[in-house]
C-alpha cells in the first residue's frame, strides 16, 4: 500500500509496523549493454526503524560509473563498517581528492590510470581527519574475474604505511544523478564487504543521516 504525503514524499507500508519514507528519487533515460534504452527509475526509501533500502528497476549487476582519475571536487559520504547487525555507527565524512601529475601508469587496454592522495575529514568533527594514498586499478586486477575491454575502474585506498588490513577497494554499483551507492571491499578484512552513500551533495548526504538518526532504534538488520 502506498500514499503521497502533502510534502509530496511517497509512503509505501507493507504492514503497520512496516512503514517506508522515500527521501531521494532520480528518472533519466539510460543505455542499454546489448542497445537501446529504458526510462531508469531509482528510489531511496528509509524504513521506520532506521534501515535504508535503494530500490530500482536496473536489472544489470555492473553500472556505468567509473572511478578513473578519482572525482575532481569533494565528494561527502555516508557509510557504516560495523559487521555487527542492529549496530549502526554511520559517519559522514567529506572525501578530497588530488592526483599527483607525475603519478600516472599507462594500462595498454585502460589508458591512463591515475595516483595521488586522498583526505577524509569528519564533518561533524574536522580533527577526526585522515590521508592515504590512491590509485585507479581495473577491478578485475583486485578480484578473481576474468578482465575484459571495459572493465571498470576502482578506486583503491591504502594507508601511506601499506597496511593490508586497511586496504579499501572503492566501486560505483550504482549511480543516479546526485548520488551514488558505493560497492567498499577489503580484502585484508575476511574479505568483508558493505555499501555507501556518496555525493557531492553535502546537502543531500546530511539528510540521509538526520532521517536516519531520527528513526534509528537498534533493530535494523535483525528482522
Amino acid at each position: 500500500m502506498s500514499s503521497f504525503e502533502e510534502s509530496g514524499q511517497l509512503e509505501v507500508s507493507i504492514a503497520a509496523a512496516d512503514t517506508f519514507t522515500m527521501l531521494y528519487r532520480h528518472t533519466e533515460e539510460m543505455a542499454m549493454p546489448e542497445g537501446g534504452s529504458f526510462t531508469y527509475r531509482m528510489f531511496l526509501m528509509v524504513k521506520a526503524n532506521g534501515e535504508l533500502f535503494w530500490v530500482d528497476n536496473n536489472s544489470t549487476i555492473r553500472d556505468a560509473g567509473d572511478y578513473r582519475g578519482g572525482p575532481s571536487e569533494t565528494v561527502y559520504t555516508w557509510s557504516d563498517d560495523d559487521t555487527r547487525r542492529g549496530v549502526i555507527e554511520p559517519m559522514v565524512y567529506s572525501n578530497v581528492y588530488t592526483k599527483d601529475p607525475e603519478q600516472i601508469s599507462v594500462n595498454e587496454v585502460y589508458g591512463e590510470l591515475f595516483f595521488g592522495t586522498v583526505v577524509l575529514e569528519s564533518v561533524s568533527d574536522p580533527a577526526l581527519n585522515l590521508s592515504t594514498t590512491w590509485g585507479n586499478y581495473p577491478l578485475c586486477d583486485l578480484t578473481s574475474y576474468t578482465c575484459t575491454n571495459d572493465e571498470v575502474i576502482a578506486l583503491v585506498d591504502d594507508p601511506a604505511e601499506n597496511n593490508e588490513s586497511d586496504l579499501h577497494v572503492y566501486a560505483p554499483y550504482r549511480t543516479a544523478g546526485d548520488l551514488q551507492l558505493i560497492w567498499d571491499y577489503k580484502p585484508g578484512n575476511n574479505n568483508f564487504e558493505f555499501l555507501l552513500l556518496r555525493s557531492t551533495s553535502k546537502a543531500l548526504i546530511l539528510s540521509v543521516q538526520d532521517e536516519f538518526n531520527a528513526r534509528d532504534d537498534g533493530t535494523q538488520g535483525t528482522n
